[in-house]
């Protein structure tokens, strides 16, 4: 199973209590941290508090320079890794994407 992270908590923190349980269960589980998300994320000065209203309209996000296709490659790379060992299951939490 390949989790996708969408969230500024990467998916290894809030995947943990679940792949636990499929590990005890005897299944396989990997969570996945997209370019730009999980531990990748940085929080920009304005972000921090107190927060800078000015700033936020002048500091990049954390995605600036993620494209789609490079994240579908990212994730097709770890899903041809993982296929090796059999089939794939993948799901993700964008579910306004």
């Amino acid at each position: 199973m390949v989790r996708r992270g969408t969230t500024t908590r990467s998916p290894e923190q809030s995947f943990a209590p679940l792949q636990a349980e499929l590990g005890l269960l005897g299944h396989r589980s990997v969570a996945v941290d997209l370019p730009g998300h999980g531990f990748d994320t940085t929080y920009p000065r304005a972000y921090q508090a107190p927060q800078d209203r000015g700033g936020f309209a002048t500091t990049p996000g954390a995605i600036k320079g993620v494209t789609l296709a490079g994240t579908a490659a990212h994730l097709i790379g770890i899903l041809e890794r993982a296929k090796r060992n059999g089939p794939v299951t993948s799901s993700h939490t964008a579910a306004a994407a």
